[in-house]
């Protein structure tokens, strides 16, 4: 019996992992030398899906944090929101007699993988009040140049896409 839900606990399994390693590590980072020491930043993944992130910038003992307005990645809520619709298309496949939803499931899986590499590369811009009233508006790509992937997106990114992929060669050529 176990062995006939054995490929949706795994798929399943790597995308809810995905999912924990996206929510604790940081979805992006950078460190710059200053005059102060050495400058860390980091940027939650869910932050940057959601956008209004809060980043945490390190200096020494001194911790500083700012949360932006604005700075949603497209690539990151696109990708946030296929994690999460392929992990439930594979919790209905287990329960539901229709055929393909596993694997329509682990495709969204695969695609929210490597959809998270691309979560630096747009999104909505980002808005500063400057005085009073008026607001500036700074690109996505430009406010977060500087930044590279963190250790979350890349974990995620990779944990995702292999969990997908193992669902949909499993689809054609039975593994487990």
């Amino acid at each position: 019996m176990l062995k006939k839900y054995l490929s949706a606990i795994i798929v399943a399994g790597a995308a809810v992992l995905a999912l924990i390693f996206g929510l604790i590590l940081p979805g992006a980072g950078k460190v710059e030398e200053g005059l102060l020491g050495t400058a860390t930043s980091s940027v939650p993944f869910l932050g940057l899906a959601f956008g209004g992130a809060t980043i945490t910038t390190q200096i020494g003992n001194t911790s500083t944090t700012e949360t932006l307005t604005g700075g949603m990645s497209i690539f990151g809520l696109i990708s946030f929101l296929a994690l999460i619709a392929g992990i439930a298309l594979i919790v209905v496949s287990l329960f539901s007699k229709k055929k393909g939803l596993h694997f329509i499931g682990s495709i969204c899986i695969a695609a929210a993988g490597i959809l998270s590499f691309f979560i630096l590369t747009c999104g909505t811009d980002v808005v500063y009040e400057v005085i009073g009233n008026t607001t500036q508006n700074v690109e996505f790509t430009q406010k977060f140049s500087e930044y590279t992937l963190g250790a979350g997106a890349i974990i995620y990114g990779i944990v995702a896409t292999l969990g997908g992929a193992f669902g949909i060669v499993n689809n054609f050529k039975k593994l487990v």
